[in-house]
C-alpha cells in the first residue's frame, strides 16, 4: 500500500474528536456532582436526627469544612496533572499543602480538647466506603480520559478527593461529635484510599 492510499484509508475511518473541557471546568463539574451525590446518598441512608440543631456548631462546621478543603484542592490538582504542558514542579508542593490544611482542622481540637476514645465507628467506616464509590468512579473515569503522565500521583489525588466527599456525606449521618472519632473513622480512611489510588496508578499502563 502506498503512502497516499494509507492516508486515504486512515482519513476515511477517522471520526471527530471531542476536546476535553479545561481542567478548571472539569474540576468544578466533578466537585458539584460528587458533593451532590454524596449528600443525597447520605440523606437516603438517613441523616442524624438532630442535624438541624447541630449544623451550626463549630465542631460540625470544622469537620465539614476540612474534608471539603481536601476534596476541592486534591481534585483541582489531579485534573491539572492531566495536562502535561501546564504541569510544573511547584505543583508537587500543593498535595502537601492540601493535606496539611485539611488535617489541621482535626488535630487542633484533638490536641487541645478532651477526646480520649475514638468510639465505635464501624458504621461510619462502612458509610465512607459506600459514599465514596460513585465520586471515585466518576473522577477516575474523567482522569482516565485525559490519560495523565503522572498516573500514580494523579489517581492518588483523585481517590483522596473522592473519599473526602464520601467522608463529608458520612458526617451528616454520624451522631458522634468527637474530633478524635472523626479523625480516626472519617479522615484516616481517606489516606487508605490515597494508597489504593497510587497502587492503581502504578498498575495502569
Amino acid at each position: 500500500m502506498t503512502t497516499e492510499l494509507l492516508i486515504k484509508s486512515l482519513a476515511a475511518g477517522a471520526k471527530p474528536i471531542r476536546p476535553l473541557k479545561s481542567p478548571l471546568k472539569r474540576h468544578f463539574l466533578w466537585l458539584i456532582a460528587a458533593i451532590s451525590t454524596s449528600v443525597l446518598s447520605a440523606l437516603a441512608i438517613g441523616a442524624r436526627s438532630d442535624i438541624k440543631i447541630y449544623a451550626n456548631s463549630i465542631e460540625f462546621l470544622s469537620h465539614i469544612s476540612g474534608v471539603f478543603v481536601i476534596a476541592a484542592l486534591a481534585s483541582a490538582i489531579a485534573f491539572r496533572f492531566g495536562v502535561p504542558e501546564i504541569r510544573t514542579k511547584r505543583m508537587f508542593i500543593a498535595p502537601s499543602i492540601a493535606i496539611f490544611v485539611g488535617v489541621l482542622f482535626y488535630l487542633v481540637p484533638i490536641v487541645f480538647g478532651h477526646d480520649v476514645h475514638p468510639g465505635n465507628g464501624i458504621r461510619c467506616l462502612r458509610n465512607v466506603l459506600v459514599l465514596s464509590v460513585i465520586p471515585i468512579s466518576y473522577i477516575g473515569y474523567m482522569l482516565f480520559k485525559a490519560f495523565p503522565l503522572e498516573k500514580p500521583t494523579t489517581l492518588g489525588l483523585g481517590f483522596v478527593a473522592g473519599s473526602a466527599t464520601g467522608s463529608l456525606g458520612t458526617r451528616l449521618t454520624c451522631a458522634q461529635d468527637g474530633s478524635l472519632h472523626f479523625f480516626v473513622w472519617h479522615v484516616l480512611p481517606i489516606a487508605c484510599f490515597a494508597f489504593g489510588g497510587i497502587l492503581l496508578g502504578h498498575i495502569w499502563k
